[in-house]
C-alpha cells in the first residue's frame, strides 16, 4: 500500500479581503470568522469518515500515487473551487463539500504524481496532447479534463459509496449552474462507461511511464 498524503483542510482567512470583493460582485456578504470556522470544523469531521479509504480508492484506482506527501485544502468564501491552489468555498453542506474535494483532488493526482508532476519538473508539459489523442480533439479542454475526473467520481459514487444519487446530485448541480462543458464530459462518461475511461487512462499513464525510461 502506497503512503497516502495528509490532508488539511484549514479556513484561509487571509483571504477574506478578496472575498469580500467577490461576495460585493455577487451582491451577497461573507460569514463572520467564528462561523466560518465553525463550518470548516463540520467539513474536517465529514471529511475523516472516509478520508484514508476514499483516497486509497482514487490511488488504487488510477494506479497513481500523490507526489506531495501534504496536501493543503483552503477553504475560502466565493470562491469558485479549483485544484492549483486547492481552495473551495464555503457555502456547501459537509456532504457536499466532501464531494467537491474528491472532485479537486482527482484533479490532483491526474497532475501532480510521481510520475509527472506538470507544475514541477515537467512544468510546461502539455498533458492534455496526450488525452486529446485518447479521447477526442472536438472536446473543449474544460470538458476534456473532467472526462478523467468525473470517470472517477462515477466509480467512487457507484463502487466505494453505492449510492448513484450522489451521482444524480452531481449532474444537477453541473446543470443549474449552466457549466456545459462539465455536462459534455458527464455526458461522455455516461455514454461510454466509467471503467473504460478509467483503464484508457491508467494504460495511457503507464505508456508514459515506459516513454519517460527510455528518455532517461
Amino acid at each position: 500500500m502506497s503512503k497516502l498524503p495528509e490532508i488539511r483542510i484549514f479556513y484561509a482567512g487571509l483571504l477574506e479581503r478578496e472575498s469580500v470583493i467577490l461576495a460585493k460582485s455577487y451582491a451577497s456578504e461573507i460569514e463572520n470568522y467564528e462561523e466560518a470556522e465553525r463550518k470548516v470544523e463540520l467539513y474536517r469531521k465529514e471529511w475523516y469518515k472516509y478520508e484514508h479509504r476514499l483516497v486509497q480508492f482514487i490511488t488504487n484506482t488510477l494506479e497513481l500515487e500523490f507526489y506531495k506527501p501534504v496536501i493543503d485544502v483552503h477553504i475560502a468564501q466565493k470562491f469558485i473551487p479549483k485544484s492549483a491552489p486547492l481552495i473551495i468555498d464555503l457555502q456547501y453542506s459537509p456532504d457536499q463539500f466532501l464531494d467537491i474535494l474528491t472532485h479537486e483532488l482527482i484533479h490532483v493526482l491526474l497532475t501532480d504524481n510521481k510520475l509527472i508532476q506538470i507544475n514541477g519538473k515537467h512544468i510546461g508539459h502539455r498533458i492534455a496532447d496526450r488525452w486529446y489523442k485518447l479521447l477526442s480533439k472536438d472536446h473543449s479542454f474544460t470538458t476534456l479534463i473532467h472526462i478523467p475526473v468525473h470517470a472517477v467520481m462515477a466509480k467512487v459514487f457507484t463502487e466505494f459509496y453505492h449510492d448513484d444519487k450522489r451521482k444524480v446530485r452531481d449532474i444537477k448541480t453541473t446543470e443549474s449552474y449552466g457549466l456545459v462543458d462539465y455536462q459534455k464530459s458527464w455526458d461522455f462518461v455516461e455514454k461510454n462507461g466509467y471503467q473504460k475511461i478509467v483503464d484508457l487512462f491508467k494504460e495511457d499513464y503507464k505508456n508514459f511511464a515506459e516513454e519517460l525510461v527510455g528518455t532517461r
